[in-house]
């Protein structure tokens, strides 16, 4: 496929096929396409701040229908700028606190053992490199944004090997989701709360 092409052209021809075909095949993540409202932005919602933020893509739960990953493009994959990857790494860490806040808000009544396992996730897309990244909450109350894995765009069939690091990105993230879903699904039994509920209910 020519690589001069629209940003929006780029994922939904691109980038967009991978992750459908992981939606449908494993139905644990929601996905929604191109200037999607981050839901999480609204916490910063005030009288001077609408709250109402897009991203290029981003995927909820089924679980509890909060949004767990995003991905933002900078641009096609011959006319990425460093002002529009700039302006899409500060967006992407920003939205990644929020989703991350966003999640641990149902989970106050959580040890901070779980809470630091919790993690949101998110893809940046910068020419033809992608890059899964995952956020999570450190003892102290920092952040930390960690690499998981990274692969190039395949354009044409001479470009096949490049699958090879695709997949295993896929395959990286899609662990990813799972301990993170089998960490919520923990904290939701083992909350006081649905103890004590548990236990009325018994007795």
């Amino acid at each position: 496929m020519e690589q001069k092409i629209s940003e929006r052209k780029y994922i939904t021809y691109q980038i967009s096929s991978m992750f459908k075909y992981y939606e449908r095949t494993f139905s644990t993540l929601n996905f929604d396409w191109i200037e999607s409202h981050a839901r999480s932005a609204k916490i910063t919602k005030s009288v001077t701040n609408s709250g109402i933020v897009k991203v290029d893509a981003q995927a909820t739960r089924y679980a509890d229908g909060l949004a767990i990953w995003h991905m933002e493009v900078a641009g096609g994959p011959c006319n990425s700028t460093d002002l529009h990857t700039s302006g899409d790494t500060k967006k992407t860490l920003r939205m990644d606190v929020l989703n991350l806040i966003a999640i641990l808000r149902n989970h106050f009544d959580c040890g901070i053992e779980l809470a630091t396992k919790i993690k949101v996730f998110c893809t940046q897309v910068i020419s033809t490199r992608m890059t899964l990244y995952a956020l999570n909450m450190l003892p102290d109350g920092r952040f930390l944004s960690s690499e998981l894995a990274s692969a190039l765009v395949p354009f044409s069939f001479h470009g096949r090997n490049q699958y090879k690091a695709v997949l295993r990105m896929m395959a990286i993230f899609h662990v990813c989701v799972l301990y993170d879903l089998c960490s919520y699904l923990f904290s939701q039994n083992t909350s006081p709360g649905r103890n004590s509920e548990t236990r009325r209910t018994d007795g």
